[in-house]
C-alpha cells in the first residue's frame, strides 16, 4: 500500500520544483524536473494542467495543495 507524503515532504517536492525560489513553479521549472525524471512531454502537460488551475503558467503552493486534496478551500484565481 502506497504511503502517503507528510505535510513536510509535500513542502520539500513543491520547492524543488520552485528551481529559482520564487514561491511558484514555472511550467519551464516543472518541464525541466520532470523530464529530467523520464516523464513524456505529454505527460508533462497533462500534470500541468491538471496543477495550474487558473491557467495562468504558474504554479502556486495553493494550487498546489488544491489539486493534491489538501485544501479546504479553491485557490484564489
Amino acid at each position: 500500500m502506497p504511503r502517503c507524503l507528510s505535510s513536510e515532504e509535500l513542502m520539500e517536492l513543491f520547492n524543488a520544483l520552485d528551481n529559482n525560489g520564487d514561491g511558484v513553479v514555472s511550467r519551464q521549472e516543472l518541464t525541466t524536473c520532470l523530464v529530467k525524471a523520464g516523464i513524456s512531454m505529454a505527460k508533462v502537460e497533462q500534470v500541468m494542467n491538471q496543477l495550474d488551475l487558473n491557467r495562468d503558467g504558474f504554479i502556486t503552493l495553493d494550487e498546489f495543495k488544491t489539486a493534491l486534496g489538501l485544501n479546504k478551500e479553491p485557490a484564489a484565481e
